[in-house]
């Protein structure tokens, strides 16, 4: 089986996929660029910043800019 295309929309055919694997493989090295937080760094954020818990409920408000 023939199939014949444009060289322009192969050309756009094939740097599509290429952008979508570069960007795939750059989320996935972002990803693993992230340290994790050991029980030391996360204690250290619940003495910073308390529990959830202890925050008010506050209302939501909308500013027009």
């Amino acid at each position: 089986m023939l199939v014949e295309v444009e060289e322009k929309k192969f050309y756009g055919l094939i740097k599509k996929a290429v952008s979508e694997v570069f960007d795939e493989k750059m989320l996935d090295l972002k990803l693993s660029l992230i340290p994790l937080a050991d029980d030391e760094d996360m204690e250290e954020v619940r003495n910073l910043f308390n529990s959830p818990d202890k925050y008010k409920e506050q209302e939501y408000v909308k500013v027009d800019i």
